[in-house]
């Protein structure tokens, strides 16, 4: 699973999934937000913090621990959760591939045949709702419509075939927390990037 945000505690924290928690400074992902929890564990790691003001700056947020001020960590958690999925949210953009209006000869039809095909299983699919989205390993996932697919007569069960064969399909988003799911609420293409383990964006 892609890691969306660090968690710098020296506290239990069970939800690990999409974050990477850690007990050191050294052990953070670069590139994503960081949260450190604890008063001392922030004065010792971000010495010129403002007490007052849970942003250190750069990305990096702090909040008292839970056995210091439980509603305000609970609070702070909450936030800095919803910051980090909306980073996320703007790091990855969606390409919807129409093949009514562009055709099979499109680049950007081109371009998911080209991943599906020669991407290997690294490549994570996403099936649902009758769409197929298609995350290409670095910024962008692609989304097709079946039923468009089939109303210019393509071979919907070949396309699927090929999808299935070639690349790594999720076909539902049970495993995703149900906070994490609501906080993705209409955003069903971003979830081929949350299966995926690339932190280089």
């Amino acid at each position: 699973m892609r890691k969306i945000a660090n968690i710098l505690t020296k506290n239990l924290f069970n939800d690990k999934i999409f974050y990477n928690v850690v007990d050191s400074k050294d052990k953070l992902i670069n590139g994503i937000p960081v949260l450190c929890v604890g008063v001392e564990l922030t004065k010792k790691n971000y010495p010129n913090f403002n007490i007052l003001n849970m942003d250190v700056g750069d990305g990096i947020y702090w909040t008292y621990g839970p056995r210091e001020k439980r509603n305000v960590y609970e609070s702070r958690l909450k936030t800095f959760i919803k910051k980090s999925i909306d980073k996320f949210k703007s790091e990855i953009h969606y390409e919807y591939v129409n093949v009514v209006v562009d055709g099979l000869t499109s680049n950007d039809f081109i371009t998911v045949n080209d991943l599906i095909f020669n991407g290997g299983k690294s490549i994570i699919s996403f099936l649902f709702n009758g769409m197929v989205y298609v995350y290409d390993n670095k910024n962008v996932v692609y989304g097709i419509s079946l039923r468009e697919l089939s109303y210019i007569g393509e071979n919907v069960k070949t396309f699927l075939s090929n999808v299935y064969s070639n690349t790594t399909v999720i076909t539902n988003k049970d495993s995703i927390p149900l906070d994490v799911r609501i906080l993705f609420n209409g955003y069903d293409y971003l979830i081929p990037c949350l299966y995926s383990n690339n932190n280089a964006e």
